[in-house]
């Protein structure tokens, strides 16, 4: 949905609204790793992982807008000083794109278990209660398992610091348990959002005629990110379990030995290395 609006005294205005629902089985093609997941999780059953895309945005919203300044005067010099000024500005706001929390490292052998394997028998017809990871008959690749939720965790209830602090993890690892031996764990695809993103960029602008009009002397301020404001990528860190850690006896320091207490943290910002506010000057001569 878009609506556009132009004034008499040369204003114009414009903002627009999407609202969209992406499902897939799997997501690539996104730009900088965005959106680019892994094969299905489990081999040959794409369909257990039919879900939100990678590239799913709920929500976007766009407002754009031009104001020529107005300044009136009847003394001639301030009026050539101060005329042929404008303002624009971009606001940029949507929600976040969804990930996947998996789990890390294969089972060990014990409990009565065997060690789980990385390959599939030549001519199997079945896979193996064991499989951590490899290629099945069909030429599908299996990946890294998915953990299990901790009893009475859902996805509603699992972020932890949705005010986006860098220094506390953004959803709760402790929401994540090993899944049960030749399970690939309950945790769905794409089952939690990252952060949303809101920027504002702004801009000053005066021509300045020469000569008569025959030139135009264009002198332009831009400010991208005007209020500085941090928009983060997903966490750095999405695998909240260690299932090489499962049979690990807890202790007092440790008492969750397969949690991975690095999960869930803010890592990265959108344009990293231009995600603070940033100023350009620029002129331009027409004739």
């Amino acid at each position: 949905m878009t609506i556009k609006k132009r004034f008499a005294s040369g204003s114009q205005v414009q903002t627009s609204y999407v609202y969209a629902k992406n499902i897939d089985d799997s997501t690539s093609g996104g730009v900088s790793g965005i959106g680019n997941e892994p094969a299905t999780n489990v081999p040959d059953y794409s369909k257990s992982d039919r879900a939100r895309s990678g590239l799913f945005q709920k929500h976007t919203f766009l407002l754009n807008g031009v104001y020529p300044i107005p300044f009136i005067t009847k003394n001639h010099w301030l009026k050539t000083a101060t005329q042929g000024w404008q303002l624009s500005g971009v606001v940029i706001a949507n929600t976040g794109e969804p990930f996947t929390v998996t789990a890390s490292g294969n089972l060990p052998a014990g409990n009565g278990n065997p060690a789980i394997t990385t390959s599939i028998p030549a001519g199997a017809t079945t896979l193996p209660l064991n499989l951590g990871s490899g290629t099945t008959p069909n030429g599908v690749t299996a990946n890294a398992e998915r953990p299990d939720y901790a009893v009475g965790r859902r996805p509603s209830n699992i972020y932890k610091y949705p005010k986006l602090k860098k220094t506390q993890p953004y959803f709760d690892y402790n929401a994540f348990v090993v899944p049960a031996y030749g399970n690939y764990g309950n945790v769905g695809r794409n089952t939690l959002i990252g952060p949303n993103y809101v920027n504002l960029d702004a801009s000053i602008k005066r021509t300045v005629p020469l000569f008569n009009d025959r030139y135009q002397l264009q002198l332009v301020a831009d400010v991208f990110n005007l209020l500085n404001h941090p928009n983060f990528l997903i966490p750095g860190t999405t695998s909240a379990v260690n299932d090489a850690n499962a049979f690990v006896t807890p202790t007092a320091t440790n008492p969750i030995p397969f949690t991975n207490k690095s999960a869930g943290f803010l890592t990265s910002t959108v344009n990293n290395n231009f995600s603070s506010r940033q100023m350009q000057f620029s002129a331009k001569l027409s004739f």
